[in-house]
């Protein structure tokens, strides 16, 4: 969808000139970014969810976020360091994706906040390459359905990049695009 590709660039854009160090994760940094990725998507940005939302996966509506929930899952991320994070970055995902804070974007959303405390304390980056989605689809609607903390792992283990990491998938990403570039 192009919509969500430019929003997605555009937030990206808004934090290339962040201030990451001074920084502070919290409601109104979340419910900005937010506002940034589901821009002409959902009912309404700019703030927290007051209504019940479905999703398919689930019989029964979602209520609106408990807000001393919310808050504490941000605080925990802002307070992240290279002792938890390996473990706090996919449990603090698999929370706010679940809490569905937005009408819009809550996974796109709890994604960005997540990598924000990571690039704020230069731990390393956090994503989900596109062969791993369909098994995260699986993993997350367990989740979401049973409680199944096999997703907690499956984040863990698959989608945090450390510096040397990310090194090598900037060279295997180098290689491929020179493959391309021959053909």
């Amino acid at each position: 969808n192009a919509i969500v590709v430019r929003n997605i660039i555009n937030t990206l854009n808004f934090f290339r000139d962040a201030p990451f160090d001074t920084l502070e994760i919290n409601r109104n940094l979340f419910i900005n970014i937010n506002a940034m990725l589901a821009k002409e998507q959902a009912l309404e940005v700019g703030k927290l969810r007051d209504g019940d939302v479905f999703i398919d996966c689930i019989k029964d509506p979602i209520k609106p976020p408990i807000s001393s929930d919310l808050d504490r899952c941000l605080f925990d991320l802002d307070n992240c360091n290279s002792a938890n994070y390996r473990s706090l970055i996919p449990e603090s995902f698999s929370k706010l994706a679940r809490m569905q804070p937005f009408f819009d974007g809550n996974k796109r959303s709890a994604l960005f906040i997540c990598n924000v405390a990571l690039i704020k304390k230069n731990l390393g980056i956090f994503f989900i390459k596109n062969e791993l989605y369909p098994e995260f689809q699986v993993l997350l609607t367990d989740f979401y359905t049973q409680n199944s903390k096999k997703l907690f792992d499956f984040l863990e283990k698959k989608c945090i990049y450390d510096h040397k990491a990310i090194i090598e998938l900037k060279n295997e990403y180098k290689k491929i695009s020179n493959r391309i570039c021959k053909v």
